[in-house]
């Protein structure tokens, strides 16, 4: 009898161990990250682009993105950054408030600099991408020299020079401006040397020559990329940043975040 009950009690011993090891496995930890293209609105990025209440496109890519930490540390500062952030990385990247409040790119190879920790905002500035050959580089646009022009209603107004997204390129055939929608028009070396882009109107304007060119040529509007046709060699093309007092936009990052959706980073 004794020896009947010792099994039983094994028996049940180890019935209870199998039963606690299907069914208390520990529960895996989670880091919650949220994306942080949820903390830039389209609508308000579209209104510093256009007035047009009929423009649904998104506008978000004509911008570049510098994270902010509470301290005012940015990627700028850091050994492994000096630079911002397109909007094609920027979407890709996530708010983790587990890990100090930190910035995470898990999908880009992105220097130690773009983990900011305590991040609170993210500031915008306005880019042109700009390309000869196979170089390419985004340009800032109030990075460059700013001046006062007459714009389109007779007012002045901020622009740039044309002919400073060209760089150092002195021997180029035609320049091709490209809008958003893939709208394209193409120019010579004296309309790009005589011509501004007004920085709130968002259109070009060329001076000696309005009266000669067609409407839709001496008003481009929405300039998303700028290509160098037609040089001998491929340039190094380095355009400053914007100074950080004359950034376009900023968003907050928030830490009440019920309203924005996660991802499980650790799957």
């Amino acid at each position: 009898m004794k020896k009947l009950t010792y099994l039983i009690f094994i028996a049940l011993l180890l019935f209870g161990l199998f039963a606690c090891s299907e069914d208390d496995k520990p529960t895996e930890a989670r880091i919650l990250g949220y994306s942080l293209d949820q903390f830039i609105d389209a609508n308000t990025v579209r209104a510093e682009i256009t007035s047009d209440p009929e423009d649904t496109e998104d506008y978000r890519a004509l911008f570049n993105y510098e994270l902010v930490a509470s301290d005012g540390f940015t990627p700028r500062q850091g050994q492994t950054g000096g630079y911002d952030l397109p909007w094609e990385i920027l979407q890709a990247g996530y708010f983790v408030p587990s890990d100090k409040f930190s910035t995470w790119f898990p999908n880009h190879n992105l220097g130690g600099a773009f983990k900011v920790k305590n991040a609170e905002l993210i500031r915008l500035y306005r880019k042109v991408v700009v390309s000869c050959g196979a170089s390419s580089a985004d340009c800032e646009l109030r990075g460059l020299t700013v001046e006062e022009v007459e714009n389109w209603g007779g007012e002045m107004e901020p622009a740039i020079r044309l002919n400073q997204l060209i760089g150092a390129v002195a021997d180029y055939d035609s320049v091709r401006f490209t809008a958003p929608d893939g709208y394209v028009k193409y120019y010579n070396p004296k309309q790009i040397q005589d011509g501004y882009y007004l920085l709130n109107s968002e259109v070009t304007t060329f001076p000696s020559f309005n009266a000669s060119m067609p409407g839709s040529q001496k008003k481009f509007k929405k300039l998303a990329s700028v290509e160098i046709m037609g040089a001998g060699a491929d340039p190094e093309l380095v355009f400053a940043l914007s100074p950080q007092d004359k950034a376009d936009l900023s968003f907050p990052i928030p830490r009440e975040l019920g309203s924005f959706q996660s991802t499980d980073l650790a799957k």
